[in-house]
């Protein structure tokens, strides 16, 4: 996992803090955590998600990326799946609308 929280720790310890104070009637749910991404993206594409309106990067940029540990998780998962992700990526200073 590149980032802290996408941990089963910090899964673990959220649901613990949104439970608490939500006097136990709000819990977080993680239904995709043991998923890889390119099986989500499968089941994305199954049920029709519109990718084209998700994003993956940590980075602030307008655009994605396309260089941090997420975006180049997310291409593979859409390369893995045969589909070419429908966002634009920022490469080498210059916009890519190829995933």
């Amino acid at each position: 996992c590149a980032y802290p929280d996408c941990t089963a720790e910090f899964v673990l310890n959220m649901n613990k803090a949104i439970w608490s104070g939500s006097g136990g009637v709000v819990r977080l749910e993680a239904p995709f955590k043991l998923m890889t991404k390119s099986r989500i993206v499968e089941l994305g594409l199954r049920l029709k998600t519109p990718y084209n309106l998700t994003r993956s990067c940590y980075t602030s940029n307008a655009l994605a990326c396309g260089k941090c540990p997420t975006c180049l998780e997310r291409l593979e998962a859409f390369k893995v799946n045969e589909v070419q992700d429908p966002i634009k990526y920022l490469k080498g200073g210059k916009i890519c609308g190829k995933g």
